[in-house]
């Protein structure tokens, strides 16, 4: 999936960078008596020929992530000494911050693991780095000097690093577009937009491969419109109705189907403690993560009798190999890129 960047959290400028997905994935089934059985890991034909280390190992993802926030506050703090500003670099700022779904500590397939954090999503074991607009920062290493400018000083420090009055545009149709706006956004967007072309962590969603993860996309697409993943979900959903989940057409709405509900209530609740509400606010979230962890538990129930997992890494072998086939030049000339 390719990075939108006009899609801004409501909890901050976070944006994510998305993986194909994790190169392995656990296999459960069940036997005859419902028990799991673990079955080898699923290796992604995809994932293996073009997933390098950076997105698909977690140490590698980490030390790109960090030079990139090294590097972003170095050409922030130089833009603004030349603007005529001392700006210390912010290694902890959340204004843009780098995250990927592939590393969540989410265990969907761990009964006892699922019996505790459900899909992970009240826990926030599945956005883990998305921060509260109501934080109160005690580690800013510019919050005394810009404290000791004036008013007016105040204000051309913040014109320096941000910009002109923030104005997102409501069409970005292409990175350059994107990088174009960001340019306008300040010290910080030129900062942003130089790290980025400096970082691999961003080389997918350059233009010059727009068309190879367009297709990706669209694979990914058609994969769910084959006939054999419309009939698991056809049985996996009824699997969910007979318990008493109706309505949800597949374990990806199902695991989805509470976020907005958890950031609208977890809004709340920040609110009325931002405003000194001591009053017990947190019980709303405990019984949204009751809910969460039965629709969990009951997801994983239906997942293992279909058994779900097995028969869709088997159509994705099938598709991707295929894919693979029909796109390797496109392919290997973007493997070559990454190196």
């Amino acid at each position: 999936m390719r990075l939108r960047h006009k899609t801004f959290s409501v909890l901050g400028s976070l944006v994510t960078v998305f993986v194909l997905g994790a190169c392995t994935s656990n296999l459960l089934v069940s036997d005859n008596a419902g028990a799991e059985v673990s079955t080898s890991d699923f290796l992604s034909p995809l994932d293996e020929f073009i997933g390098h280390a950076v997105w698909n190992n977690q140490d590698e993802f980490q030390r790109a992530a960090d030079e990139f926030t090294t590097r972003r506050e170095e050409l922030i703090a130089q833009c603004m000494r030349e603007a005529g500003f001392n700006y210390h670099p912010d290694l902890n700022s959340t204004n843009f911050t780098i995250g990927t779904t592939a590393f969540d500590d989410v265990h969907p397939d761990d009964r006892d693991w699922v019996a505790q954090f459900g899909f992970g999503i009240v826990s926030g074991h599945r956005h883990r780095s998305g921060g509260s607009i109501f934080d109160v920062r005690d580690d800013d290493p510019n919050a005394a000097y810009v404290a000791s400018l004036s008013a007016q000083a105040r204000e051309a420090f913040e014109f320096a690093l941000h910009g002109p009055p923030q104005n997102v545009p409501t069409q970005l149709d292409t990175q350059s577009d994107w990088e174009d706006w960001m340019r306008s956004r300040g010290c910080m967007g030129q900062a942003i937009v130089q790290a980025q072309s400096e970082n691999p962590l961003f080389l997918r969603q350059a233009d010059e491969w727009a068309s190879l993860f367009t297709a990706i996309d669209q694979l990914g697409q058609a994969m769910l419109e084959r006939p054999e993943i419309v009939e698991l979900n056809r049985e996996w959903s009824h699997c969910m109705a007979d318990a008493g989940h109706s309505g949800i057409s597949s374990p990806r709405d199902a695991s989805s189907l509470l976020i907005p509900e958890y950031f609208e209530t977890s809004f709340m609740v920040q609110q009325q403690q931002a405003e000194g509400d001591v009053t017990d606010a947190t019980e709303p979230l405990a019984a949204l993560q009751s809910l969460e962890i039965d629709l969990a538990l009951t997801d994983l129930d239906c997942r293992l009798a279909t058994n779900y997992t097995a028969r869709v890494n088997t159509v994705r072998h099938e598709v991707e190999t295929q894919f693979i086939a029909d796109n390797r030049a496109l392919l290997e000339e973007f493997r070559n890129a990454t190196e």
